[in-house]
């Protein structure tokens, strides 16, 4: 190897530190390449020096630095196959082995590449392989003449240390784009998920050291507020009742060496308790210390809302199963009640269509405390009078208004009436049997405005399918009641006339039309038929 003098070994310390010191502050990987090749052309001020740098292939070579070389040259080897004979640092990249190209326009590699390497003033190329600290080929770093020559034991070394220096450069840099592409990833993987991620200390305050962009929809503070506990942590969110629960689940999963899976509530920016659920695990060190907590929490307010009105409706049905047919208009004031507390309504009622779907009466109403009853007022109501909103009705679709003020002016009449009632929103739903629209089932709110979603609506036409099931049997059954009475009192009629004649027969119908005399007139028979059955 060659001997440097002091002052040459000095400026060489000098460069080197340069690099380093570009390379800890986070310069662009091809201004620290430049900075290489900037030295060792320095030290040699007859050379042209270049860096290529493998692909994630493994096949081909990409620029890395090359400011001396001619550009044109440079696009020329920007994505050059690597292989047997492929000029020098194509096999060099190859083979792992330093190529050393007296004359590039004698030697063989070069064949392909004469025309270029003439037009660009390149006579000699000396190519060593980069490695990485796990000793595969990372690149290349290439030493031009333009001339033809062979490299002395000083060149070798050159060539070697600017090798070493662009492979922690190279290396060091690859593995930020590494650790960017996986944190890219990861944010791109938690920002899709309807939820909020974290990755935090497990300290007295359990700072958070990663929250997802998730917290704003989980709990409508961005997540920057959560980061380092700059504004709030995510624990003071959690519902005071919840709180130790919350705590001591995750100290007892941590000190199992396990993960934890939690429902509990938390305080909402908006001021709405929600409900989350939450799955974490602890993060231990190779020495098996604890160091992190890394979790998952997502809001399932929703989905327990859906849940708890299902058991809702099971409970809605089992009542009309169990309630005996005559005790039916209790079962389904308990149906508006139970539903009026569950959404927090104001008023829950029913109105019932005349035969001749003409009228309609408010048969059946629940009122929460404080709110008005109307079903004494509204009876015998034309349909036509509020044709906008029955129509609705009459075609079996739901009818959801979520703000009265905004109906068109076609429903002024039903806009006056809702207005008088105080009703900001409301919900009507149709109750129909044998595909025949019967009347209507509502939901009114006079202190609030309410939007339901399409879920909710739904779960609420079972309820009144439920109710127009009850009230088709209950008219079923006093027809059938009726029809019982009928012949009930025919059967007695004909056994007390078989023995009867002359005006004793007269009589004896007479008492069972129930008329004072026969000298009233004839009576048709849809009259006999009326006063036995009744009103249906």
């Amino acid at each position: 190897m060659a001997t440097f003098s002091s002052q040459f070994l000095l400026n060489r310390e000098q460069h080197r530190n340069r690099v380093l010191t570009a390379l800890a502050t986070g310069k662009p990987l091809q201004s620290i390449l430049d900075l290489i090749v900037e030295w060792i052309e320095a030290e040699n001020p007859d050379s042209f020096c270049s860096v290529l740098i493998l692909d994630r292939d493994g096949e081909h070579l990409l620029h890395g630095s090359a400011p001396s070389m001619p550009e044109f040259y440079n696009r020329a080897v920007h994505g050059l196959a690597i292989g047997p004979g492929v000029g020098s640092c194509g096999e060099a990249a190859h083979s792992g082995q330093r190529v050393m190209v007296e004359d590039i326009q004698t030697h063989p590699n070069w064949e392909p590449f004469r025309d270029l390497a003439r037009k660009a003033g390149l006579r000699a190329c000396w190519a060593q392989p980069i490695f990485s600290s796990s000793k595969a080929v990372i690149g290349t770093f290439a030493i031009y003449h333009a001339y033809p020559r062979c490299p002395d034991d000083s060149d070798i070394e050159r060539i070697l240390v600017a090798a070493e220096i662009a492979s922690l450069a190279i290396e060091h840099k690859q593995a930020e784009e590494g650790i960017k592409e996986a944190r890219d990833q990861f944010r791109t993987l938690t920002e899709n998920i309807p939820g909020l991620s974290y990755h935090c200390k497990f300290d007295e305050h359990w700072t958070a050291l990663y929250v997802s962009e998730g917290a704003e929809l989980v709990t409508g503070y961005p997540a920057r507020d959560f980061i380092k506990n700059a504004v709030r942590t995510l624990d003071s969110l959690v519902h005071p009742e919840d709180t130790g629960f919350v705590g001591e689940s995750i100290h007892t999963s941590v000190a199992q060496g396990k993960g934890w899976d939690i429902e509990y509530r938390i305080f909402h920016r908006d001021g709405e308790v929600r409900w989350v659920h939450e799955k974490g695990q602890p993060i231990f060190d190779r020495d098996g210390n604890l160091a992190y907590l890394d979790g998952f929490v997502y809001d399932i307010t929703e989905s327990r809302r859906q849940t708890a009105f299902q058991d809702l409706v099971a409970t809605i049905s089992t009542d009309f199963v169990n309630t005996p047919i005559e005790e039916a208009d209790g079962a389904i004031h308990r149906a508006l009640e139970r539903i009026g507390h569950f959404f927090e309504a104001d008023r829950t009622y029913i109105f019932r269509f005349s035969d001749d779907e003409r009228f309609m009466d408010n048969t059946h109403e629940w009122c929460a405390p404080g709110v008005a009853p109307q079903s004494d007022r509204i009876r015998q109501v034309p349909l036509e009078t509020y044709s906008w909103c029955t129509d609705y009705i009459r075609r079996q679709e739901p009818l959801h208004i979520p703000d009265v003020e905004t109906l068109p002016p076609k429903a002024a009449n039903e806009l006056a009436e809702f207005r008088t009632q105080s009703i900001r929103s409301l919900l009507m739903l149709p109750l129909s049997t044998d595909g025949h629209a019967i009347g209507f089932y509502g939901l009114d709110l006079v202190h609030t405005t309410q939007l339901w979603n399409e879920t909710e609506i739904r779960l609420l036409q079972v309820v009144a399918e439920i109710i127009a099931s009850a009230l088709a049997r209950r008219r079923t059954e006093k027809i059938r009641q009726n029809q019982a009475r009928l012949q009930s009192m025919v059967a007695e009629i004909s056994a007390e006339m078989v023995n009867l004649f002359g005006e004793e027969t007269d009589n004896a119908i007479d008492r069972a039309l129930g008329v004072p005399a026969r000298s009233s007139g004839p009576i048709e028979a849809t009259s006999f038929v009326s006063t036995m059955t009744g009103p249906p």
